[in-house]
């Protein structure tokens, strides 16, 4: 019987032990091309391994999360990722723009003699709220038609694809994005993240408008905000 520790014996032990107990193995999951591959635990559902198509994928907001196989192709990756980042660009926009409108559109109405274009209860104008009718026809048009300049451009710029990354449409007047590679990617991770945020935050806008009929300010969460 062991009566006293040694410190030198007892770490040569465990290190000992260390070597000889097998490392756990790495999942082994199946592309979408039926080949099975090892790949790292995903991060956004850690009790799933990462899709084998993003394994291996450095790219801004790769979190391994792909259940369904979207993005299971190159070309496909590339659509998906670019389209993300238009959604979450434009949900950026609208999660601001919708409470503005909601504080100011009467205000603004007013003084240009204009309609007020809220709802009955003061909310935005939206497919679950009602209300678009209401909206300029010449007003849509105009976002037609801009979307419809804002794309050309990117068409344009896709024709190289040594340069063109999704979501970039040579718009950076104020020059935020780093020049360092680490620095850039980090910056296009923040705005994918905050992309998705907003997404989900927009949906929330709506449905809650069209559930209780309060505008998104005046809506109190649990009786307290």
């Amino acid at each position: 019987m062991k009566l006293f520790a040694d410190p030198e014996t007892d770490t040569e032990l465990e290190e000992t032990k260390v070597k000889l107990e097998p490392s756990a193995p790495t999942p082994s999951v199946k592309g979408i091309d039926g080949k099975s591959s090892t790949a790292p635990m995903s991060l956004a559902l850690p009790f799933t391994p990462t899709p084998s198509h993003l394994s291996k994928k450095k790219v801004p907001g790769n979190f391994g999360f792909d259940p369904l196989n979207f993005s299971a192709s190159e070309g496909t990756l590339d659509y998906m990722r670019d389209a993300e980042i238009k959604h979450g660009r434009l949900a950026m926009l609208a999660c601001v723009g919708w409470p503005f409108a909601e504080i100011f559109d009467a205000k603004i109405a007013g003084f240009l003699g204009l309609p007020v274009l809220l709802n009955k209860y003061g909310e935005s104008p939206s497919i679950l709220n009602g209300g678009l009718d209401r909206i300029n026809p010449f007003y849509w048009l105009l976002v037609i038609s801009l979307a419809g300049l804002v794309e050309y451009d990117i068409t344009e710029l896709k024709k190289d694809p040594k340069t063109y990354t999704p979501g970039n449409v040579g718009y950076d007047i104020l020059s935020l994005l780093p020049k360092d590679k680490e620095g850039e990617f980090k910056r296009r991770e923040q705005e994918v993240k905050h992309g998705r945020l907003a997404m989900g935050a927009i949906v929330g806008y709506a449905v809650q408008e069209a559930v209780y009929h309060v505008p998104v300010l005046e809506e109190k969460i649990f009786g307290i905000f």
